[in-house]
C-alpha cells in the first residue's frame, strides 16, 4: 500500500469535513468545531501544527436526521459514515471516512482500523448537577482502552505486561453492545433549555459540561474557509484547556500515533 503523508492526510480530512458542511447547510442539520479543531481555528485559524485529525459535534437531533440522511443519499465514493450500529465502527459515535484509505493506529489492533477520519460526535442534554454520564463515559474510556489495544505497544515494559494479561480478559465484552449501551444512556436526556448539554459519549469529561446557549452558533475560519462554531467558543475552549491561548510545551504536544496508506486497487 502506498503510504499517505500527513498533509496529504490533512487534505483529505478537510475535504471531508467541506462535504460535510455543504450537506449541513443545505439540509439545515446544526454542527460544530469542537475539542482540538475549535481550538486550532481560534489560535492558529486551521489546524493546531501537530495535530492530526478533525472533530466536530451535532445537537442529537442533527446527529440523528444527518445520519439517517446520509445513509439514503450518499453517493460519494470517497465518504462513507460509520458507526458501531452496523458494525462498520466500534465506537459510540459516528465516523466520516474515506473508504479508499486505511489508517494503522500503532496502539490500537489491527482488526478496528479504519480509513481517514473525521470525527462526529454526538451533543446530549445533562441535567443540571447530574455527573452520572461523564461516570460512565470514564469507565466506558477505560474498557474500550483495553479491549482495542495492540498488545504489542506500550510506552514501557511494565505496560506491556499490563496489557498481554488485561486485554484478552477485557475482550470476551462484545465492544459494539457496549458502544450501543453508552449511547443510549447518554441519549435518554433531552436537550432543553432547562437542561445542560454536553458531549458526553466520549470528550473531555466533566468539563465538557455547558450551558445550552452554547448551543448558539457563529462562524470561524479554519483553513482559508468559514465553518460553524459555538458563539460562546472562548467559555468553551476554556473550561476544556484552560488557557489555551498558550501553547504547550513541545514535549507535551500530542498527536495521534498512526500512520495513513491508500488501499490497494
Amino acid at each position: 500500500m502506498k503510504e499517505i503523508s500527513l498533509k496529504e492526510r490533512k487534505q483529505l480530512q478537510f475535504d471531508i469535513l467541506v462535504k460535510i458542511d455543504s450537506i449541513c447547510r443545505e439540509h439545515g442539520f446544526r454542527y460544530y468545531l469542537c475539542s482540538g479543531t475549535l481550538l486550532g481555528a481560534v489560535r492558529h485559524k486551521g489546524y493546531i501544527p501537530w495535530d492530526d485529525d478533525i472533530d466536530i459535534s451535532m445537537p442529537r437531533e442533527d446527529y440523528e436526521a444527518f445520519y439517517r440522511y446520509f445513509q439514503k443519499n450518499n453517493i460519494d465514493d470517497d465518504m462513507q459514515l460509520i458507526s458501531y450500529r452496523d458494525k462498520t465502527s466500534i465506537y459510540p459515535f459516528f465516523k466520516m471516512i474515506n473508504p479508499k484509505t486505511v489508517v494503522v493506529e500503532h496502539y490500537v489492533d489491527s482488526r478496528y482500523r479504519t480509513g481517514v477520519w473525521v470525527d462526529i460526535f454526538p451533543v446530549d442534554g445533562v441535567e443540571k448537577n447530574d455527573d452520572e454520564p461523564f461516570r460512565l463515559n470514564a469507565e466506558t474510556q477505560k474498557r474500550y482502552k483495553l479491549i482495542i489495544a495492540n498488545p504489542s505497544y506500550a510506552t514501557s515494559l511494565p505496560r506491556k505486561i499490563v496489557k498481554r494479561i488485561l486485554t484478552p480478559i477485557f475482550r470476551r465484552q462484545d465492544i459494539y453492545e457496549l458502544a450501543a449501551t453508552l449511547d443510549k444512556t447518554i441519549s435518554a436526556t433531552p436537550i432543553s433549555p432547562n437542561n445542560d448539554i454536553a458531549l458526553a459519549v466520549w470528550g473531555y469529561d466533566e468539563r465538557e459540561r455547558m450551558p445550552f446557549s452554547m448551543l448558539e452558533p457563529t462562524e470561524i475560519e479554519f483553513e482559508g474557509s468559514l465553518f460553524y462554531a459555538p458563539r460562546d467558543y472562548d467559555a468553551y475552549l476554556t473550561a476544556i484547556f484552560g488557557d489555551y491561548m498558550t501553547p504547550p510545551p513541545p514535549d507535551q504536544r500530542e498527536a495521534h500515533f498512526c500512520s495513513a496508506y491508500w488501499k490497494d486497487r
